[in-house]
């Protein structure tokens, strides 16, 4: 009779609980791996991802390792591109969990795919989308644009 797979309980900040291979948690994950390593037993609280942010993480994790490492290419670029088909603030909660988890590869492409979302944005449309105040003085956003005028530059 074949062992049964161990899997890891992971639990979002709902309380929701959601399983995952435990071959694919410690194969992308360093902060899981290093629990694993030290003796931590049990569910693994992830208090500040929300549940639909785990699901997503655990979604990359199954996908990774049962289809190897996601560049963004060949058969993987349209698999790649649905699985970060979401908003600027799901994509910012997948890189802090990403961050959270250790995961570089989920870090490195959350990051790409934010940095390709933004890069024809005016940095008026980049601080709403994010919601960062405008902290300089008038003073102080002239002598910048005229320091750095390809920053304050939208491409279209």
């Amino acid at each position: 009779m074949a062992e049964p797979k161990k899997t890891i309980v992971l639990i979002s900040s709902e309380g929701t609980e959601h399983e995952v291979d435990a071959a694919a948690a410690l194969e992308c994950s360093v902060t899981i791996k290093n629990m694993v390593e030290m003796g931590v037993e049990g569910p693994v609280p992830l208090k500040y991802m929300n549940s639909a942010t785990v699901a997503k993480v655990v979604e990359f994790w199954s996908h990774r390792h049962h289809h190897g490492d996601i560049d963004g290419a060949g058969g993987e670029a349209a698999w790649e591109a649905e699985f970060f088909d979401c908003t600027i603030g799901d994509l910012c909660d997948m890189l802090k969990a990403a961050n959270f988890l250790v995961d570089e590869k989920l870090l490195d492409r959350a990051a790409c795919t934010v940095a390709d979302r933004i890069k024809n944005m005016s940095v008026e449309v980049v601080r709403d989308v994010f919601g960062v105040e405008n902290d300089f003085t008038p003073e102080e956003e002239a002598e910048e644009r005229s320091k750095y005028p390809w920053a304050f530059d939208a491409c279209h």
